[in-house]
């Protein structure tokens, strides 16, 4: 819609540009004032066919028109990714956060085992953090 009319606008200049030119030649000694406006039009009308130009490419893409949600939400596929502390980092029970080997509690408020033993609630065994997420003894995992 906005392509259409910078196209008419790009009209409405050739045509006055070139009136002008025109009636500025038929005047004695004002041919450079009628070459000037010439050169100017044509520049003019350049510039607006381009932007008219790039207007319609963007229009044929859909920019500037409102989304329908329904129509654009994609799925997104979401891998899940083991996290394993390193260097005497740990992982906290509660939010699965790793943090520092150096911090005492999590931001969610837990604090560190001081052994770094976490209880399986099956099987109420102490287990390390370091053997991972998974119970020796029942096979459940945290």
């Amino acid at each position: 819609m906005k392509s259409d009319s910078f196209k008419a606008i790009t009209i409405i200049i050739a045509i006055l540009g070139g009136a002008g030119s025109i009636s500025s030649w038929t005047q004695p000694n004002n041919h450079i004032v009628a070459i000037c406006c010439l050169i100017s039009t044509i520049i003019l009308c350049l510039i607006f066919y381009g932007i008219s130009s790039i207007l319609s490419y963007l229009e044929e893409l859909g920019a500037g028109k409102k989304n329908d949600n329904n129509a654009t939400n994609q799925q997104v596929e979401i891998k899940q990714v083991e996290v394993r502390p390193k260097n005497g980092d740990w992982m906290c029970p509660n939010c699965n956060v790793v943090n520092k080997k150096s911090d005492s509690s999590c931001n969610c408020g837990y604090s560190k085992v001081d052994e770094d033993f976490w209880k399986c609630p099956v099987c109420h065994l102490k287990m390390p953090y370091s053997l991972g997420k998974e119970c020796a003894y029942c096979h459940l995992r945290r």
